[in-house]
């Protein structure tokens, strides 16, 4: 679940957030 804490840190909001696990889990990671 480390791509969900890369989220969380990235401050997104929990809809955009959900709507990014739906499209690739962990490209939020990638980001950082």
């Amino acid at each position: 679940m480390a791509w969900c804490q890369c989220a969380l840190e990235q401050g997104w909001e929990l809809l955009q957030f959900l709507n990014i696990l739906e499209s690739s889990p962990g490209v939020v990671c990638e980001w950082s």
